[in-house]
């Protein structure tokens, strides 16, 4: 056949030159190569989101209903307020128990995004399933757990009490003190066999010993909810299903890529060499390849 047809040549040859050397570059071939993966893997984060998204929209419907019969006058402002505070209420405690269901997600969507990273042999809806059997439990208890923090710092909030900046401190410290911990923790559920409590201490740990890149990855971590800003109601729900499915998954990647390289620095470099710097191929130095010649010769 050679010989009436031209071979077909790979577009990119996978030689060692050509495989990633650093993360940013495992990110950016994650991309490129298996972008249909990811696409499925937000489609899936999307079937977990379902109940979030529709408790939302009750929420936003009912406050929209109640803004305008205030504005016409049929519903007294102090009903309004007390109307406004019983549906964000109900909102934040159903909110918590539907990311219980989001962690589920997550659990596999991070098991198959860890495959992907590490350079391993993908099976979709195995490496899915494994995650969820795996660690479901454990991402279901922390996802409660950032529904329950957020809860009392939203309630601070919601009950405008006349203490100024003071009601802010609660979500704010939900933010800055104990989710950055819990991101680590979720890192470590992928790698490691640790208890749950050795996870979040291990990542309270980190945390303090990589204060300022943590922050704004945790910073990076909350972007979502800057949709909650967005007004007009249909858009706000159009604009979070693409970003569940387009983009959360690379900002998984994203997110397990920088805390696994903090792993790597403080934890696998010495107790578990084996899964130092998986997948990646770190480019040789020239004190390298001198040090490999001078063990040739000798």
């Amino acid at each position: 056949m050679s010989l009436f047809f031209k071979r077909r040549k790979a577009k990119y040859d996978f030689t060692e030159d050509g495989l990633p050397s650093d993360r940013k570059e495992v990110f950016f071939d994650a991309l490129k190569l298996r972008f249909v993966t990811f696409v499925k893997v937000g489609f899936v984060l999307l079937l977990f989101a379902i109940p979030l998204i529709a408790a939302g929209l009750i929420k936003d419907s009912y406050l929209y209903t109640i803004m305008l019969g205030a504005e016409q006058g049929e519903i007294a402002e102090a009903s309004y307020r007390d109307y406004v505070f019983t549906i964000e209420l109900v909102y934040l405690i159903a909110e918590a128990i539907c990311l219980v269901a989001i962690g589920v997600g997550v659990s596999g969507a991070l098991r198959v995004i860890r495959q992907i990273v590490w350079g391993e042999p993908i099976f979709f809806i195995e490496d899915l399933f494994d995650g969820i059997k795996m660690q479901g439990l454990r991402y279901a208890i922390y996802f409660l757990l950032i529904g329950l923090f957020n809860f009392f710092g939203r309630s601070a909030i919601l009950l405008e009490l006349d203490i100024g900046f003071m009601k802010y401190i609660p979500l704010g410290m939900n933010y800055v003190v104990f989710l950055p911990p819990l991101l680590f923790a979720l890192a470590q559920s992928q790698i490691y066999k640790f208890k749950l409590t050795q996870e979040y201490k291990n990542g309270a740990i980190l945390y303090l010993k990589t204060f300022p890149k943590t922050i704004l990855a945790t910073a990076i971590a909350c972007a979502p909810l800057l949709l909650e800003l967005i007004g007009i109601i249909v858009l706000k729900y159009v604009l979070m299903i693409v970003f569940i499915v387009f983009i959360l998954p690379f900002l998984l990647m994203g997110e397990f890529l920088y805390f696994n390289g903090v792993l790597d620095e403080y934890i696998n470099k010495e107790r578990y060499p084996e899964i130092y710097d998986k997948g990646i191929r770190r480019k040789k130095t020239a004190e390298d390849k001198s040090d490999e010649k001078d063990l040739l010769a000798s």
